[in-house]
C-alpha cells in the first residue's frame, strides 16, 4: 500500500527582518541549535521559521486513539 507522504514545509531564504508580537516558548536545545542551523542557511529568524514549522503542524496534525 502506498503511503501518504505530506507536502514539504517550503522556508524561502530572505534579508529582511520581520517584526511581530511574541510569546517565549520552551524546547530541547538540540532542536533549537537545528532552528539556528536554518536561520544561518536561510537569514529567516528563528521566531519565523519556529512559526512555519507549528503552523504546518497544526494544519496536518492527526489525533489518533492509543490502541
Amino acid at each position: 500500500m502506498a503511503e501518504n507522504k505530506k507536502p514539504a514545509l517550503v522556508l524561502y531564504k530572505e534579508d529582511k527582518h520581520h517584526v511581530s508580537n511574541t510569546r517565549p516558548i520552551y524546547m530541547d536545545t538540540d532542536l533549537l541549535d537545528k532552528l539556528f542551523d536554518l536561520k544561518q542557511e536561510t537569514g529567516i529568524p528563528v521566531n519565523r521559521i519556529t512559526e512555519a514549522f507549528v503552523r504546518y503542524g497544526l494544519d496536518n496534525v492527526e489525533i489518533k486513539d492509543r490502541k
